[in-house]
């Protein structure tokens, strides 16, 4: 067991010593007075600091950083995926799905709140060439989604809500599972997570965003009298109405 950077006793450099699952919901805190997440985050950086302060090489730091974070992210039910040809990292804890690549903004976030490894640094963008060549070498090969996907055989549509988890509807029910069980979405195309979300009776958004409006309340579309194609409102509404479904069934579409 080495013992060139022990951090309180605990030799970090051993890439055994991880941290447990910081509890249900992430609210055990693993440091006094900080709770939750923010506690696991400074335990981390702290023993990340402690190899980048020892006196290895920095060929030897690197590795070791590199081991000690991959461990550490397995801990967590975290996992090196490649899906055409790109290096993806999964936070196991989080359920969000990163590229390993300084240019996602999401990756540098997790480096630097998470483990203290800031992108202007050398020696960030050395851990994550290692890291890329690990996952490309050893990664799953899994396919990563977008917005939504609709699975065929099981008749099941998925849809991100852009923070970790997605929405799941079988026809009958409406119900929240994190990324990754059923599909893996790599939330990068822009999408913001909504707050707040109710679920309500179905056609209960069609006076909203679908039906004609309604002189009484403002609520709804103001479709034209006739369009130049010939389309009543109700040609317009249905076409809209048809769109707006169809952005959810990217598989359906022949190809």
């Amino acid at each position: 067991m080495r013992s060139e950077y022990a951090v309180s006793g605990i030799t970090v450099g051993n890439v055994n010593n991880v941290i447990p699952f910081p509890g249900t919901h992430g609210t055990t805190p693993l440091v006094p007075g900080v709770p939750g997440l923010a506690g696991v985050a400074r335990q981390l950086r702290q023993r990340v600091n402690a190899i980048r302060d020892s006196k290895l090489k920095k060929s030897d730091k690197v590795r070791d950083i590199f081991n000690y974070i991959d461990a550490q992210e397995v801990q967590w039910g975290g996992q090196a995926i490649v899906a055409d040809g790109q290096a993806y990292r999964f936070d196991g804890l989080e359920k969000r799905l990163y590229r390993v690549d300084m240019k996602d903004v999401g990756f540098r976030s997790f480096l630097a709140v998470r483990y203290g490894l800031l992108a202007t640094e050398e020696f960030t963008r050395d851990v994550v060439s290692a890291m890329e060549a690990f996952t490309i070498k050893y990664g799953v090969q899994r396919e990563v989604k977008r917005f939504s996907y609709w699975n065929k055989s099981t008749k099941t549509l998925y849809i991100s809500q852009y923070n970790g988890l997605a929405w799941m509807i079988d026809g009958t029910l409406v119900s929240c599972v994190n990324n990754g069980e059923g599909c893996l979405f790599i939330d990068d195309d822009g999408g913001k997570p909504c707050q707040g979300v109710l679920v309500g009776a179905n056609d209960m958004l069609f006076p909203y965003l679908i039906n004609q409006m309604d002189p009484a309340t403002g609520w709804g579309m103001n479709y034209m009298p006739v369009t130049a194609g010939g389309m009543t409102p109700d040609d317009q509404r249905c076409l809209f109405a048809t769109w707006v479904f169809a952005i959810a069934f990217n598989e359906l579409p022949p190809g």
